[in-house]
């Protein structure tokens, strides 16, 4: 735990829409240096894109954290099938009742889907994860599960901080076509 105090304070302080105060790879190297084995290797394999397979992990943040992702992103999978008319979904049953079984997620990929502008559309599902995560974060500012919050959320804004108008209208035009060839 005191190692965690020595890491969590000197951490700037990051919200939405605010600038990365460092590289992922430069904050991996701090904590690093204050973290046992076990978080570091799960600090070594977090994603922004949870597995399909819903594998739990040791740290209860990350578990509800890659169940509300999959859930918004298997919410946004259905919409789309729905819209394009696709067959098949690809989405088993299980994973089905646990988009239905969560509304706050439904709720979002809905109100993203019908955004048209899919730069507004990702800002918007970019605000709702950070609203998630402080909604769950531990009032433990100096544990894990404040460490793996503070990672998630930078690798949100570094990851915004890579979209450039221009190319997404532009990979958005390509996207568009190759899925309306394939419907067709």
């Amino acid at each position: 735990m005191a190692n965690y105090y020595y890491l969590m304070a000197q951490l700037p302080s990051i919200s939405f829409g605010s600038k990365a105060p460092f590289k992922y790879e430069e904050f991996e190297e701090l904590a690093f240096r204050y973290i046992n084995k076990k978080d570091r290797e799960l600090l070594k394999g977090l994603s922004l894109e949870p597995s399909r397979d819903g594998k739990k992990t040791s740290s209860s943040l990350l578990n509800k954290w890659y169940e509300f992702e999959r859930a918004v992103r298997l919410a946004l999978r259905e919409l789309r099938a729905v819209k394009l008319k696709w067959e098949n979904v690809d989405i088993s049953y299980e994973e089905h009742a646990k988009v239905v079984s969560s509304y706050y997620a439904q709720n979002i990929a809905s109100q993203a889907f019908s955004m048209e502008d899919p730069l507004q559309a990702e800002l918007f599902l970019d605000k709702k994860r950070f609203e998630f995560l402080n909604g769950i974060k531990s009032e433990n500012a100096f544990s894990s599960d404040a460490l793996f919050s503070y990672a998630i959320m930078l690798l949100i804004i570094l990851r915004e901080e890579s979209f450039s108008k221009e190319i997404g209208v532009e990979e958005y035009k390509k996207l568009y076509s190759e899925i309306l060839e394939k419907s067709s």
